[in-house]
């Protein structure tokens, strides 16, 4: 997983281009189906491995909602990377704790957290720019 996630990290400038203008990157020679195909691999890497441990709902949460968090407070892609690494972390940890507390299944409470935090993050965003 930590190998998908910093290819993901090394190549996300190409993935930029492609995504934002893919006929400039068939001018410069980066093949946009390959790049589409190994990104398309990294997340079913992610996925495949991912609901091995972890669970289907928790993996689900965990590669949306952080980095849908994120978006409204970062500029560039490398922000919004570490930005939404550390949202993901503060989800796990207070997923943990409520799954302790309130004793409800771990996978549950990480996406509930992390909609509760996608919610909050979106609210304020909108408060500060009004």
């Amino acid at each position: 997983m930590l190998i998908a996630a910093l290819l993901c990290a090394l190549f996300w400038r190409r993935w930029l281009l492609l995504a934002q203008s893919p006929t400039t990157a068939q001018l410069a020679r980066l093949h946009p189906i390959a790049w589409q195909i190994l990104f398309l691999a990294l997340l079913g890497v992610v996925l495949l491995m991912g609901t091995n441990a972890l669970g289907v709902t928790m993996i689900l949460a965990l590669l949306f909602l952080p980095a849908a968090a994120a978006l409204p407070w970062s500029r560039r892609i490398p922000t919004a990377l570490a930005l939404a690494a550390l949202i993901g972390l503060i989800d796990v940890y207070l997923g943990f704790e409520l799954s302790n507390q309130m004793e409800w299944p771990f996978s549950h409470s990480v996406g509930g957290v992390g909609f509760a935090i996608l919610m909050l993050s979106h609210s304020s965003a909108l408060l500060v720019r009004a």
